[in-house]
Parts: C-alpha cells; structure tokens; sequence
C-alpha cells in the first residue's frame, strides 16, 4: 500500500539530493509508481507549447509509462474538472479512471525570452585636421625663402560602448510529482536554464531535473 507524505513535512522527512534542487519522498512506495502524465501548469506562455513533452522524454527514459496529455485532458473534461482545481486540492478524482500513477506539474516561474547580452567595448575615434604648415629655408647663397606645406594633424579619442554580442533565453522552472490517489507531493525540483530558444533553455533545465529525478527514484529503490 502506498504512503503519502503531507506536503508541510517534506522538509524534514524528505531526503534532498547532493544538489539541493530536489526532494523525494523515502516513504513513498516508489516499487509501485509506474505511470505519469507531464502537466503544463496553467497560464504557461504560449511560446513554451510543447515544454510537457520535452519532460516526457526524460521520464521514459528512467522507465516510467507515459500516458497522453490529450487522454487526461478528455478525463478531466468528461468528470467536469480542471487540473487547477486538482492541483488547489479543491476536486478528487478516481485515479482508475485517470489512469494514471501521478501528475507531474511542470510551472515557469520566470521567463525572458530574447534577454540581449552585452560587453563593454573600448573604441578609439581617430579625428584627421588638416593645415598648412609654413617653414623658411635658407637657400645657399643666404637668401631666405617661405615654404608652404599641406599637413594633418591627428588626435585620437577613447570611449566606452556596450554591444550586443549574443542573445539566448532564460527561465526558471519547477516540476511537482503529486501522487493523484492522495495529492501528495512526492518529488519535488526546481532549475534554471538558457539557450538561443526558449524551447533550449527549457531543454537545458528539463535535462538536469530529470537527470535529478532518475538518481532520487534509483536511490529511493524505484529504479
């Protein structure tokens, strides 16, 4: 049988990774977690459609059965429900009907697309004055003679300017592994990533989320 953990006592009996990004629940029978299904929070920006599926890969990599979004979706609408009121703890649902072991919520907590990253330049502006130098040249035999000669004189003056040198994304994530029987959060991690996409900076945090949830599920004796 399966044991949740309250979510107020993760802190103190949850064991955190060498990373301290993550938290799993020791207690949990982890033997008998078999499916999953990769949620975007609500009110995701619509530039990140497609950030569930880049966890869902992950997830099957560690072994895990990863059931459609869309057949969830359907669940919920059919039962006249929400993942919001799922995840407020305001509605319950069957978990045979769901079909599913567990949600996995995946939230932006912060998002900047296109941030431009810049480098402060040394520049030198060189300034060309032209002029007409005059000289006096003794001739032999004594005679003093004026010569007029076309020169320029060349200043040079330095200043600081910040460039554009490259651009990427930036975000913060979180994933929630709620136990749907209970509501339970079970596993718990957070990361930040950066790319030229937003989808690759997504790409980057998933990878080290999901290469944290693999270790804590293979030491938690799930894996």
């Amino acid at each position: 049988m399966k044991r949740a953990i309250p979510l107020l006592l993760a802190v103190s009996l949850f064991s955190a990774c060498s990373s301290q990004t993550s938290v799993i629940s020791r207690g949990y029978d982890w033997a008998g977690f078999k499916s999953v299904c990769v949620m975007a929070s609500p009110g995701t920006p619509a530039v990140l459609n497609g950030i569930d599926s880049i966890f869902d890969k992950y997830l099957i990599r560690s072994g895990l059965s990863v059931v459609e979004r869309e057949r969830i979706n359907a669940v919920l609408a059919e039962q006249k429900m929400s993942l919001e009121g799922l995840l407020k703890g305001g509605q319950r649902i069957d978990p045979g009907v769901l079909g599913v072991d567990g949600l996995m919520v995946v939230q932006v907590l912060f998002f900047r697309p296109n941030r431009k990253e810049t480098e402060s330049m040394l520049l030198t502006d060189e300034t060309r004055t032209p002029f007409l130098a005059r000289s006096t040249e003794r001739l032999p035999g004594g005679r003093l003679v004026q010569r007029t000669q076309r020169e320029e004189r060349v200043t040079y003056r330095t200043r600081h300017r910040n460039e554009v040198v490259g651009e990427y994304s930036q975000i913060s994530i979180t994933a929630r592994l709620i136990d749907v029987r209970t509501g339970a959060v079970v596993w718990v991690d957070s990361d930040d990533g950066r790319g030229d996409t937003p989808l690759q900076a997504v790409e980057n945090a998933a990878a080290a989320m999901m290469g944290d949830f693999a270790r804590d599920l293979r030491k938690a004796g799930g894996r």
